[in-house]
């Protein structure tokens, strides 16, 4: 299970996060925040800086799964026009067949 988002700080602006997901997220403590604009290989090298990274996503199938979700991520933020706080997959299925949505939050900025 992964985690995949993006959130906005007032002061440091947009990122894209990602790491260990499911119900253990904060426990796990395994998370990074990448900025944004962000390449592809920042994003799979981002994910490799994870636990979760080096130990699920083996496979170069799950590596371009999980850097597709937070690409496409990464669009939907831009595409908003500043509408979004944070959107977030929680968990993300990832497996080499591709990913699954469970859970998903979006928040506005007001």
């Amino acid at each position: 299970e992964v985690i995949c988002g993006y959130l906005y700080d007032e002061v440091l602006g947009d990122f894209l996060l990602c790491g260990s997901g499911g119900t253990d997220t904060e426990a796990a403590r395994d998370v990074c925040l990448i900025p944004m604009p962000a390449t592809e290989q920042e994003i799979k090298e981002a994910l490799a800086s994870t636990r979760i990274g080096r130990t699920h996503l083996t496979s170069s199938r799950e590596i371009a799964s999980a850097v597709d979700v937070l690409t496409r991520l990464q669009h939907i933020a831009r595409d908003s026009d500043g509408q979004l706080r944070e959107l977030e997959i929680n968990p993300l299925i990832v497996n080499a067949s591709g990913s699954v949505a469970v859970d998903a939050l979006a928040v506005p900025r007001l």
